[in-house]
């Protein structure tokens, strides 16, 4: 915020409340002499609001019939589109049309999901099943909490962007319903960021005439300044110059590590480990968190490759590492340990290898009351039951572990996460295929992917194109030039697969 002072005694505020992509809404507050403020906000008499091809569709409730002939109006002069209008009780899937931009106002006077009927909901589960683009009104106020019913579609709009990708919600709250200039003005800006932006917001609030986003924007004047300050320079650097960008700290999986030795097995000095997979990203934080207890280690890796790293980076007796593909490292742990076996197993195998696993521990291998009469503790966990909000004691425990992992990586005791396989951006490429899976996962992923030069994609998924939200994503990304097929199967059975994999043309680029 910069404000300016006149020899008139009046002081300009440019309000920068809003994204960067609406920075020709411009919003002026002036304060006289006397102290009479005055407001004055608008988009440039020469800038047209884009909004692409297609029509705007509103759909509507009596209640509000002088706001939406203001807002009709408003759209068709300002985008040149065709509005049309339609109440709720007679929308029809028909109407809604792939390259609609659908605007509902039924909540603008009345929280209608608080208080749905059975018809209404259908017109509802109508409009979230068929529509591409949609901006959702509503008058509650809800930054004052005047009527905290008016935000149900909030909660419901982030569960349906989830479930269905290739629907966009936008909300839109206002707080005061009427057609004002400043208030058709925001609702045309916040269309237009919905569309042509690449990473837009999606829910927004008007409070005495501003637009207002649930999150921090950078000021990036301050930030200049701050930098001028300290004498660094700012400067842009082509990505192939560049080192890959990475994570130095792995601090979910250094938790994970950290909980697993010191919350289950409570490893002391001296005992002895057995850890799985050793060369992946939970093995290797487990190695540098057993090596600082003093612990004996003992691995297993897939290939001799994956040995040589863990000799080489961290010191591990060659004779201490193990074959994980098959049940040779039982008959290993049993021959270096002389029979005894190990104190802690930190187990990522399934099946029969889990059970040879249990007998690096006692002497037999049934999952049975009769090992834990052997003073042996079975324990199963994950990292996210720590995130259970009712459970104030394990919040607790997840934050001691995200410290102490900060701590130890302060002090230089862990580092990171190593090796890194890197892959070149110039990897996705036109000429090889992706597979994908055909969820909410595959549409985002191939969506983003086509962005950056992707065009050849197979997806797996059991309903095909049956539902209108498959159809809608293959002819999006046709759209842009990509070649799709899609192929009706589950990828638990194996004929499915052979029948995908032969669907592919030319060299697999990836697989989700």
């Amino acid at each position: 915020m910069r404000n300016t002072t006149s020899s008139f005694g009046v002081v300009l505020k440019l309000n920068s409340n809003v994204p960067k992509s609406l920075d020709e809404l411009v919003t002026i507050s002036a304060t006289s002499a006397t102290g009479e403020k005055l407001e004055m906000s608008s988009l440039p008499s020469d800038k047209k609001v884009e909004l692409g091809s297609g029509s705007v569709l509103i759909v509507e409730e009596t209640a509000q019939e002088s706001f939406n002939d203001a807002l009709a109006q408003y759209l068709s002069t300002e985008t040149g589109l065709v509005v049309k209008r339609v109440l709720l009780q007679d929308l029809t899937a028909s109407i809604i049309t792939p390259k609609s931009l659908l605007i509902s106002t039924i909540e603008l006077t009345r929280p209608v999901l608080s208080t749905l009927t059975g018809e209404e909901m259908q017109y509802v589960k109508l409009i979230t099943d068929n529509a591409h683009s949609l901006l959702w009104l509503t008058g509650g106020g809800n930054m004052e909490g005047a009527c905290p019913d008016f935000a149900l579609m909030s909660g419901l709009s982030r569960a349906l962007i989830l479930e269905q990708p290739s629907l966009q919600i936008t909300m839109l709250d206002l707080d005061i319903v009427e057609p004002s200039s400043q208030t058709l003005q925001n609702i045309s800006a916040v269309l237009r960021e919905s569309v042509k932006s690449m990473s837009p917001d999606f829910e927004y609030t008007q409070r005495k005439g501003l637009l207002h986003i649930s999150r921090m924007l950078p000021e990036e004047e301050m930030n200049r300044a701050f930098r001028d300050k300290q004498g660094q320079v700012l400067a842009l650097t082509p990505a192939s110059e560049t080192s890959p960008a990475r994570l130095t700290i792995g601090t979910v999986v250094f938790s994970t590590a950290l909980y697993a030795l010191h919350h289950h097995a409570y490893t002391k000095e001296g005992e002895s480990i057995l850890i799985h997979s050793a060369a992946g990203s939970l093995g290797n934080t487990t190695i540098q968190i057993a090596q600082l207890a003093k612990a004996e280690i003992y691995t297993t890796v897939s290939t001799e490759e994956k040995k040589d790293y863990l000799v080489k980076a961290f010191n591990l007796k060659r004779e201490h590492i193990f074959h994980s593909r098959d049940s040779s490292f039982q008959q290993g742990i049993l021959a270096a340990t002389r029979g005894r076996g190990v104190d802690i197993v930190l187990n990522s195998l399934t099946g029969d290898l889990l059970h040879n696993s249990w007998r690096d521990i006692v002497d037999t291998g049934k999952l049975d009351i009769e090992m834990f009469r052997r003073n042996v503790t079975f324990s199963a966990f994950g990292l996210s039951e720590l995130s259970n909000e009712d459970q104030l004691k394990l919040n607790r425990i997840a934050a001691s572990l995200l410290a102490e992992t900060l701590s130890l990586y302060q002090q230089k005791k862990i580092r990171s996460i190593e090796p890194l396989k890197v892959f070149d951006v110039s990897e996705i490429t036109p000429n090889k295929t992706q597979d994908l899976p055909y969820d909410w996962l595959g549409h985002s992923i191939s969506k983003w992917m086509v962005k950056r030069g992707a065009r050849k994609f197979v997806f797996v998924g059991r309903t095909g194109t049956d539902r209108k939200p498959a159809r809608q994503l293959v002819e999006d990304l046709e759209a842009e030039g990509a070649d799709i097929t899609v192929v009706r199967g589950d990828v638990g059975v194996l004929a499915d697969v052979q029948k995908a994999v032969a669907a592919i043309k030319g060299p697999v680029g990836g697989v989700i």
